[in-house]
C-alpha cells in the first residue's frame, strides 16, 4: 500500500479538512512510502506497538491521534515520547482519522448504528461547544424496547458487560427513537434533547448533565469512550480490505483490549 493510495482513500472518505481545529488528523509518524503490512487499532499503547512490532506491520491507522499538540520535545521519560522513539525504532508509520471519521458518511457513528440496528439513521444538524455540526445521529428500533431489554442488547452487539454500562433514567421506559454520539460526545445532550430521542447514547457522562438530563426526562446510557468506539478497527480494516483488496490479507485489526477501565 502506498502513502499516497492511502492518502486518496481518506481524502474520498474522511477528509482531513473536515477535522475539527484541535484535532491532529493525518500521519502522526511517516517513515517511508510504501507499507506492506497494515495494522488498525483505536489508538496507540505500548502494548498496541508490541503486537505491531510481533504481527510484522509497519504501519498502524488509529482513530486517535497519537499526540494532539505540537511536540517541542520528544522525552523518552514520558509516555509519549516512549512510544514514539519506539515506534521509530521499530520501523512503524502511524496514520490517524479522528474527526473526519466521526463526522464522515459511513464513519463511526453511523457503523454504531448499522451494529446496534438501527434504522432510518440520520445526522442531526447543529454543533456545540468545541465541535462543528455533523456528530450527532437519530435512529429508530424495529420495535419499542425497554431500556433494560436495550441494554441486554447492546451487551451482546458491542461485546460488552451489561455491568459495564452506566445509564441515567428509567430502565421500564419504552424507548424506540435513539440519538447518539460515539466517544465523549455528552455535550450534544441538549440537541438530543430538542430532536424528541427516548434515549441519548454516548461515552464520558459527567455527574452534573446526568443530572441535568434525569431533570429534564432525558435517558442516557454511557457504554464508555471505549465501548461506543472500540469498533473503530473492525471497520476500518474492512474498508482497507474493500480498497485493496490485492493486500486483504496483510490489513489486520488489533486484538490488543486498551480499555482502561476493569469491572
Amino acid at each position: 500500500m502506498k502513502d499516497i493510495e492511502l492518502e486518496i482513500l481518506i481524502q474520498n472518505t474522511a477528509p482531513l479538512d473536515t477535522q475539527e481545529e484541535w484535532d491532529n488528523s493525518g500521519w502522526q509518524i511517516k517513515l517511508k512510502p510504501e507499507f506492506f503490512r497494515v495494522m488498525t487499532a483505536l489508538e496507540i499503547r505500548s502494548d498496541v506497538i508490541e503486537e505491531a512490532v510481533k504481527e510484522r506491520c509497519d504501519l498502524i491507522l488509529t482513530h486517535h491521534p497519537l499526540f494532539f499538540d505540537k511536540i517541542g520535545l520528544v522525552d523518552n521519560n514520558n509516555f509519549i515520547g516512549k512510544n514514539i522513539v519506539s515506534l521509530i525504532n521499530h520501523g512503524i508509520s502511524v496514520f490517524s482519522i479522528h474527526t473526519p471519521y466521526d463526522k464522515c458518511s459511513g464513519g463511526i457513528n453511523d457503523s454504531f448504528g448499522e451494529i446496534m440496528g438501527l434504522k432510518h439513521v440520520n445526522t442531526v444538524g447543529g454543533g456545540s461547544g468545541d465541535y462543528s455540526e455533523g456528530y450527532l445521529r437519530s435512529g429508530h428500533l424495529d420495535f419499542p424496547e425497554s431500556l433494560d431489554q436495550f441494554i441486554e442488547r447492546a451487551s451482546g452487539a458491542l461485546d460488552m458487560l451489561p455491568s459495564q454500562f452506566r445509564y441515567s433514567g428509567d430502565r421500564k421506559v419504552m424507548i424506540s427513537k435513539i440519538c447518539w454520539c460515539c466517544g465523549a460526545g455528552t455535550e450534544f445532550m441538549d440537541l438530543a434533547l430538542k430532536e424528541g430521542c427516548d434515549l441519548f447514547i454516548s461515552g464520558d457522562l459527567k455527574y452534573h448533565q446526568a443530572q441535568a438530563a434525569r431533570e429534564q426526562g432525558l435517558n442516557i446510557l454511557d457504554p464508555g469512550h471505549y465501548g461506543t468506539e472500540k469498533h473503530f478497527g473492525r471497520f476500518m480494516a474492512g474498508m482497507l480490505r474493500s480498497a485493496f483488496p490485492e493486500e486483504a490479507d496483510n490489513v489486520i485489526e488489533s486484538k490488543t483490549n486498551i480499555d482502561p477501565f476493569a469491572f
